[in-house]
């Protein structure tokens, strides 16, 4: 009897994770000085503190092999675990403030987070809707 072979294109899967992690750092929505979608490779590198912004833009383009540990350190800045960080269907909303990233909800689920939480998310997205809006008409 044959053996089976099991192709998995590595190259394409370290590409595949990497536009899922720069999808989950751009869908985060930043509350500081400015409301605005995305937090940048700088806001995350200062979470992660031992992986720097270069690190992590290579990590984003599929240009390096990452180290399992440094996964992990990935998956604990954006506070989700790494079976969620490796899941590609994966998605949520989460907003970044004060240095730390606090999650909203998982793939379009119940709100996880507490009331307060939420209801400062809910106003600063509304405010970062209505900001939008106004900068499409001009």
């Amino acid at each position: 009897m044959m053996k089976k072979k099991f192709i998995v294109n590595i190259d394409q899967k370290r590409k595949e994770l990497a536009i899922h992690v720069k999808h989950l750092r751009l869908s985060i929505l930043s509350i500081g000085n400015k409301v605005k979608l995305g937090i940048t490779r700088d806001e995350l590198s200062s979470i992660i503190e031992s992986l720097s912004v270069k690190t992590i833009g290579d990590f984003e383009r599929g240009v390096v092999n990452t180290k399992i540990n440094s996964l992990f350190k990935l998956a604990k800045a954006l506070n989700i675990s790494e079976s969620e960080l490796l899941d590609m269907d994966f998605t949520y909303t989460a907003y970044y403030h004060n240095n730390e990233i606090i999650v909203v909800s998982k793939n379009n689920s119940d709100i996880i987070c507490s009331n307060q939480q939420y209801e400062f998310y809910k106003l600063n997205y509304e405010y970062y809707l209505n900001s939008s809006e106004e900068n499409d008409k001009k």
